[in-house]
């Protein structure tokens, strides 16, 4: 807990672990992370977490996915740019 996320990650196992997405979503409460897909949109599945987001309680394992401007908040500030 207390980790900021590193890199877009898909989630492995986790014990507990919640991620604060208010950055990305605006979602005032943490939410708890799964290891399987819990939504189509990338988003909104729990089994993820974003680059520049904080991991605020529990234990998260993880398998990088996305790094630099491929990651969701990379792909924002691209938009943002242009």
């Amino acid at each position: 807990a207390g980790e900021k996320v590193p890199a877009d990650l898909r989630v492995l196992s986790t014990k507990d672990g919640k991620v604060d997405k208010s950055a990305l979503t605006g979602e005032p409460d943490p939410i708890p992370l799964a290891v399987a897909c819990t939504d189509r949109n990338h988003h909104e599945t729990r089994n993820l977490a974003q680059f520049g987001t904080l991991l605020t309680e529990g234990e998260v394992v993880g398998l990088v996915v996305a790094t630099g401007s491929k990651t969701t908040m990379g792909g924002i500030s691209d938009m943002v740019q242009n």
